[in-house]
């Protein structure tokens, strides 16, 4: 069970420390933080036992990309939720744009247009979303519908309650296997996440330049 009775469940990493370490060029020191967040996120992914998170108010950045990683999320329905790095000009870092394709790849079905879907979770993350509340987190694909859950109980007694809807998953819980079944969009997804960088680039200098 991943939670806790702060204020807020998180509001990210510190960017500035991100920054000065980009800026005196320690990038292997950078490379073992950011590889250290993604073998962790893993770690809980692929977890012998279950893992429940139950974020809060703000969950912003790695918050968000720990509850991706969880078998389960039970958010508050006052919960801000959004992977809010390009917000900054950086990619999350710790596997949530990957959950996002796995998703993505789960959700699928045949027929779909899939550019569409792809346009939808890229704009997601490049538009650093961050959802108004639990009940929005659904629609921005943070949780998911049929596995994760939104209560309104108070916070301060939300870890035993969360912790008692955790239980059920403990029964005949399995180790999730490590996936070899993700669909990619290869050359054609590459070119949506092109086009829709170079939009926004545009559009950001236009609006500087009208100023």
């Amino acid at each position: 069970m991943v939670y806790n009775d702060g204020a807020l469940f998180t509001a990210g990493a510190n960017v500035g420390m991100i920054f000065m370490m980009a800026v005196e060029q320690e990038y292997d020191d950078l490379d073992m933080a950011i590889r250290t967040f993604q073998n962790t996120m893993m770690r809980m992914r692929h977890s012998s036992i279950p893992v429940v998170a139950a974020p809060h108010q703000l969950c912003l950045g790695g918050g968000t990309e720990l509850c991706l990683h969880a078998d389960k999320v039970v958010a508050h329905a006052e919960t801000y939720m959004g992977l809010v790095e390009f917000g900054v000009g950086v990619i999350p870092g710790g596997g949530g744009s990957k959950e996002f394709a796995l998703r993505l790849s789960d959700e699928l079905k045949e027929g779909d247009i899939r550019i569409n879907a792809l346009r939808e979770r890229f704009l997601t993350i490049g538009q650093a979303k961050v959802s108004t509340s639990g009940e929005e987190a659904f629609a921005l694909g943070y949780l998911r519908r049929g596995t994760d859950e939104v209560i309104g109980e108070p916070r301060a007694p939300a870890g035993l309650r969360q912790g008692m809807r955790a239980r059920p998953l403990e029964k005949g819980y399995t180790k999730p296997p490590m996936r070899k079944d993700i669909k990619v969009l290869g050359r054609e997804g590459l070119g949506i996440v092109y086009i829709g960088a170079n939009t926004m680039q545009a559009a950001t200098t236009s609006a500087s330049t009208t100023r």
